[in-house]
């Protein structure tokens, strides 16, 4: 069976485009799949990180995902590794990435567990799946169009 492919391209971020306490990474390494049949394209992060128990990091991955295509989006998942072996899981469950969101991805990570939980430098913490998403047949048509990065469609 061959992969179905879609146009859409993962590229780096400038250090000026990323809004964090962290500093700029030394390296970036753009998001792949790790096999031919790997669904998820894996996100290394771009720090060591200690989370502790209870609280919430945000990462940012230092990646955007540009000209995906109107119809898909790209989840963000915790790897299955992390979530069972240390406790980790995203702080909203699954990161939802619109193909209007051309910003740097970030991830938000919540240690659930007891123990402190550490992430390497270089190491694949997240994956990212593209999927297909659905409209209804009588919505009204939506014309407004994004201005800004996470949150910036609205709250009502």
């Amino acid at each position: 069976m061959e992969n179905n492919r879609i146009k859409g391209r993962f590229v780096l971020c400038t250090p000026e485009e990323v809004k964090s306490s962290f500093p700029a990474p030394k390296q970036v390494v753009l998001p792949k799949r790790s096999s031919a049949y790997s669904a998820g394209y894996d996100f290394t992060c771009p720090y060591s990180v200690d989370i502790k128990p209870g609280e919430e990091v945000i990462i940012p991955t230092y990646v955007k995902c540009l000209d995906c295509p109107h119809d898909k989006v790209l989840k963000i998942y915790v790897r299955s590794s992390l979530g069972i072996k240390r406790n980790l899981m995203l702080a909203n469950g699954t990161g939802v990435i619109d193909s209007d969101y051309v910003w740097c991805i970030y991830v938000a990570l919540v240690n659930y567990g007891k123990e402190v939980a550490h992430i390497d430098e270089g190491e694949r913490f997240v994956q990212g799946i593209f999927e297909d998403y659905y409209v209804l047949e009588d919505e009204e048509e939506v014309t407004a169009s994004r201005t800004g990065g996470i949150g910036s469609s609205g709250k009502k």
